[in-house]
This record gives structure tokens, C-alpha cells and sequence, in this order.
């Protein structure tokens, strides 16, 4: 009876403990409720969900602490969201944690237009771009995460959904704070620019557990400065279709090569999430050994190879080399 009192106790206070660390949803999104996440089982027509509309809203009570500590590891909650950018991978959640509560205190609803970063002030407003697709939406960053080195935000299944993510799990994007003051100001001055996408991914998400995304953030709480799109200055461009039509096009980057072909593959599959052509894989004979290649292009100018070497450099995939062929 002693024996089952001291477990009991015990108990009590593990469960007190996790509870006082995890933050609200830290808890239920680190994983030891259940095992798999997954898209809702019934249709939703996610074309008439509105983007979040950016309003002046007091910090939430409870989801800015000044640091917070998750694995081990701290986090520091930005001051304010002024002028914050960043470019990284974006993943999703869905059925596993619908209902509950968030960092903010308010509910978790997959079919809200809502994400989770690990250090913005909650509640933030940001405008968020498929790098792939070019889709945008506006959503309300009002939980925290996700908590792996690879991804900076976890968006709702409604966001995911317009952003067309659900079937890879992951995705290229921008991020861009938005100022609901100027946002407002803006809007009643003229006809908005940003259009919500009307794009709709109803592909299932039970793998996503199983998708490798692409390492493109250090694994600190550092902002990545993202370059904006503008026709007034210069910018690395994201990682595009390659002019493959063209006629002139003759030139290539290769990025990396490989003993093994499994490996080059698996790069392929990588670098397909961000360009859906001109990727490929050439096998050729060097000192008797056996090299797969992989390559992009063609490009119709070194110039515009050159823009897209720059940013697969800064995205972690080393230097490629430019090349007249395959």
C-alpha cells in the first residue's frame, strides 16, 4: 500500500510538472498524446475560409514569457514583430491537436487561418508565400512552434490546405510581419494586392510524419534574413522552373555527385520540392568508379544560373558548379 501511495504521488507530480513546463500547447504538440497527425476525415470547403484579417490586439497573456525552455533547449520571445522577416521550411498540424489549447490560451481550429513559430509575440499577423507556387495567405500566429531544427513554422490545415502543402507536409516559404495599423490603412486606400489563394490541396497527410524536410535553418533561434521580392533592388531569388524551353539554354548547375545513386535520388527529391523541373540525374564513368550527377537546368544564361547557385548556397546546398551539360 506504501509502495502504491509513493507511485501515485509520484505520478501526481510528473504529470504537475510536464504541465507547469509544456505551456499549454507545448505539451500537446511535443508528441506524447498520439502518434500521428492527419488531415480531417470529411471534405471542407477550405476556398471560403477568409484569410485572418491583421487587427491591434493586446500580447497574449500567457503565451509571451520572456524565454521558455522546450527539449532543452531556450527560446527568447521577440519584443515585437517590426519589420520581421525570415525564409524557411513551413510544416502543418491537424486532427491531433484540434481543440486544444494553444500558447495563447484560445483553442486550437485547423480550419482557422492560423501558425506556430517558436519566438514571434503572440498574437502576430504574417503574410506567408509558397516559395514553389506563389501562393499567399494571411494568417495569425498564435501558438508556439515547431520545435525542430529544419522548420521555422507550423501552419493550420486551412492554410496548409491554400498554400497547396498538405501532400508534401513541407514547403519553401517567406514570411513577412504585417503592421495592422498600416495593413488597415492600406486596405482602405486602395483594392489589396494580396490575393488569398484560392488553390485547394485535398491530399491526405497521413505521411507527413515520413517526409524528410530540407534543413534550411541553423539550429538556433536566429532570424534568417529572408531577401523580398521588389523591382527596386537586388535579391536572391527562390529556387524556380528552369527555362527549359528554351532554345539557347545550355548551361547547368550541378550540385552535387554521388557514389551511390540511392543519394543522388535522394537530393533529387529534395530539390523537386522546390522546382518541379529540370532536375536530373546523370550517371558517368570517372577513374573506373561509377558518379551520379545530379543537375538543374538549363538556364539560358550564367546569369540567371548564377542567381539560382546563390541561393542553393545559402539554402545549405554547397556551391554548385556550372557546367555545358548534364
Amino acid at each position: 500500500m506504501q509502495g502504491f501511495k509513493i507511485i501515485s504521488r509520484l505520478s501526481f507530480y510528473l504529470i504537475l510538472i510536464f504541465s507547469l513546463t509544456a505551456c499549454g500547447s507545448l505539451s500537446g504538440r511535443s508528441g506524447f498524446f498520439t502518434s500521428k497527425d492527419s488531415a480531417p476525415q470529411h471534405n471542407v470547403d477550405i476556398a471560403s475560409i477568409p484569410n485572418a484579417v491583421p487587427r491591434v490586439e493586446a500580447k497574449s497573456r500567457y503565451g509571451n514569457p520572456a524565454s521558455y525552455v522546450v527539449f532543452n533547449k531556450r527560446y527568447f520571445v521577440m519584443a515585437d514583430s517590426k519589420d520581421y522577416t525570415a525564409r524557411g521550411v513551413a510544416s502543418w498540424y491537424g486532427t491531433k491537436f484540434h481543440g486544444r489549447k494553444t500558447s495563447s490560451g484560445e483553442p486550437y481550429d485547423m480550419f482557422a487561418m492560423t501558425a506556430a513559430h517558436r519566438t514571434l509575440p503572440l498574437p502576430t499577423y504574417i503574410q506567408v508565400t509558397n516559395l514553389k507556387n506563389q501562393h499567399q495567405v494571411i494568417v495569425k500566429v498564435n501558438d508556439r512552434g515547431p520545435f525542430s531544427n529544419d522548420r521555422i513554422l507550423d501552419l493550420s490545415y486551412a492554410a496548409a490546405s491554400k498554400l497547396g502543402i498538405l501532400a508534401t507536409g513541407t514547403a519553401l516559404i517567406d514570411i513577412k510581419a504585417i503592421d495592422p495599423i498600416q495593413h488597415k490603412q492600406h486596405s482602405s486606400s486602395q483594392k489589396p494586392q494580396l490575393k488569398s489563394s484560392t488553390h485547394t490541396d485535398h491530399s491526405s497527410a497521413t505521411t507527413t510524419a515520413n517526409v524528410t524536410p530540407l534543413r534550411l535553418e541553423a539550429a538556433t533561434s536566429k532570424v534568417t534574413p529572408m531577401p523580398l521580392p521588389s523591382s527596386t533592388k537586388k535579391t536572391t531569388p527562390p529556387l524556380a522552373q528552369s527555362t527549359a524551353g528554351s532554345a539557347s539554354a545550355s548551361i547547368f548547375l550541378q550540385v552535387a555527385a554521388f557514389k551511390e545513386r540511392k543519394n543522388a535520388e535522394r537530393l533529387r527529391s529534395k530539390l523537386t520540392r522546390l522546382s518541379d523541373t529540370g532536375i536530373h540525374i546523370r550517371q558517368i564513368q570517372q577513374n573506373q568508379n561509377t558518379i551520379y550527377r545530379v543537375s538543374i537546368g538549363p538556364f539560358s544564361s550564367s546569369s540567371e544560373a548564377g542567381k539560382i547557385a546563390e541561393t542553393l548556397t545559402l539554402m545549405g546546398f554547397g556551391k554548385p558548379q556550372l557546367r555545358s551539360s548534364q
